[in-house]
Order: C-alpha cells, then structure tokens, then sequence
C-alpha cells in the first residue's frame, strides 16, 4: 500500500509539473494580459522583430493558456512583436502643483519627432534604461502602450503583424479579494 501511495503522489507532482510547461499564445489575446506595473527586463531586435523580456505581466483568466480559476503572473514573460514598426511616441504630458495644492505648470501631451524620437527608441535599447510597462490600448494590431523610460512616461505606439506571448510558469496573483477565501 506505501509504494502505491507514493507512485500516487508522484503521479500527482509529475502532473503538477507539467501544467507549468511553457505557454505560448498569438496576437489574438494581446488584450488577455494586463500590463501595470510590469517591468521590461530588457529589448531586442532581430531583423524585423522585437522582443521584450518582461517580468510581472499578470495574466488574465480570460487568457487560453491559463488553466487557473483566477489572474497569474508571469515569471519572465517574453512578448514578440513580429514585423514590428513604431508608428509614434507620445511624451506624456502632466500638471505639477505645489505643496498649497496650486497648479504651478501644465505639460501637454507632446509627439516627438526627429531627433527627440530617436533618443527615446535609443534609450529602449540601452540595457541601462529602466522600462516600466504600465498598460495600453489595442487597435487592428496596433497598440500604445505606456511605458516609463528614466523617469519619463511615453505612449509608444507600434504596429506589428503578429504578437506571440510565451513563458514558463505562473504564480497566484493575490488580491484582497483572494486573501478573504
């Protein structure tokens, strides 16, 4: 009765195991993830794709590789943007007030151009940049996401045929909600 005990809780590991297997899925369910507060671990381009390595993208219920009841996160989530190209970046803009709660200045919303484009697709690229995803829009295979790259919050919208998601395993996504089951 021991040895068939344990070849039970072996089989159950063993399965256990394999759910946790490599997930994959297509530019479909590019709105199937929610993006806050992910960070962007780093970017590269090979040919006329971009990847980025990402960590804390929650993954949504409604997602077809997740087997769970409920939202997961990511452990190193790696987004593909297949023949991808940036349509525009956006420089965020804000309002900045003082300790009385007055409005001292206001920063509208500014697309970039030229040479402050450039900079910014640079600053991507540099592995010393710190990129943190906030979320985005998606439209016909466009999407703007926003993402803070040192200290700064741009809209970066790209266009791309194909969107392929792809990690390795999840971990419970606690919430206040959870915590009271």
């Amino acid at each position: 009765l021991g040895d068939v005990y344990k070849r039970q809780n072996l089989y159950m590991a063993s399965e256990k195991f394999n759910s946790y297997k490599k997930k994959k899925c297509k530019s479909d369910e590019i709105n199937e993830f929610y993006y806050h507060d992910a960070v962007i671990d780093s970017v590269e381009v090979n040919g006329s794709n971009m990847i980025w390595k990402t960590s804390g993208v929650c993954i949504k219920t409604s997602n077809s590789q997740n087997n769970e009841t409920y939202d997961t996160i990511a452990d190193n989530l790696e987004m593909r943007f297949i023949n991808f190209q940036i349509i525009d970046i956006i420089k965020c803009g804000y309002e900045q007030y003082d300790n009385n709660n007055i409005l001292i200045a206001s920063y509208a919303n500014k697309k970039l151009e030229g040479n402050e484009f450039y900079l910014v697709v640079d600053s991507m690229f540099d592995s010393k940049s710190y990129l943190r995803l906030y979320g985005g829009d998606y439209e016909a295979n466009n999407y703007c996401f926003d993402i803070e790259i040192n200290n700064e919050l741009y809209g970066i919208i790209l266009n791309y045929d194909m969107f392929i998601a792809e990690w390795n395993y999840t971990c419970l996504l606690y919430t206040s909600d959870a915590a009271d089951d």
